[in-house]
């Protein structure tokens, strides 16, 4: 009987020590790091813009990973996921790169000390891994309105919908591509909005 448990036992370790562990891994969306040595200038307008919620197609409202394998087929990674939800990072991003503009006296998710005359609302339609035959696309689709308060009307509108391949199936490189499709698209955004308060 002692015999039988002892192998019993010594089976459960052995078994366990070959186990392969699977751990979750997180991902972010994230511009690289710029330095900058130029003195900022004034910015364009002294009107401040507040960015509200993001808002997510549902289907991507969540930490998991969507990825689709067919047209009309969405799954989700298991072991990978967002270390932060789309609407947050979404926000963050776009916040942190129209700062760096210097296009506004100050852009904000939240403004307090006064009433801003631009309002920033977002659509995130899709936010998507796309799995081809013999490779991975980040898919990004995004829609930008700057509306005028004072105007009360959209002035300035940015939208895309983007994607770009790998041939590495690495997840890794499909948060890489979205920030760098979410970097330039803003870029093309924030060079609209210039443009537009320019002729303010």
């Amino acid at each position: 009987m002692k015999k039988i448990l002892f192998l019993f036992a010594l089976s459960g370790i052995l078994i366990s020590c070959t186990k392969e562990i699977i751990a979750r891994k997180y991902y972010m969306l994230d511009f690289p790091v710029e330095q900058s040595s130029t003195p900022l200038e004034a910015p364009v307008t002294q009107d401040v813009l507040e960015i509200l919620p993001v808002q997510v197609a549902e289907v991507y409202a969540q930490h998991r990973i969507a990825v689709r394998k067919r047209s009309h087929e969405i799954t989700y990674y298991h072991y990978h996921q967002w270390g932060e939800s789309p609407d947050q990072s979404i926000a963050r991003l776009t916040e942190s790169k129209l700062l760096q503009e210097n296009l506004f006296a100050d852009v904000s998710e939240r403004i307090w000390n006064t009433s801003p005359r631009y309002q920033l609302q977002t659509f995130v339609e899709r936010m998507e891994a796309v799995e081809g035959e013999d490779s991975l696309f980040a898919h990004l689709k995004i829609k930008y309105e700057l509306f005028d308060r004072s105007l009360k009307k959209n002035v300035v509108i940015h939208q895309f919908d983007q994607s770009v391949g790998y041939e590495d199936w690495d997840i890794n490189l499909i948060s890489e591509g979205m920030s760098q499709l979410l970097s330039d698209e803003l870029q093309v955004f924030a060079e609209k909005i210039r443009t537009f308060l320019r002729k303010e």
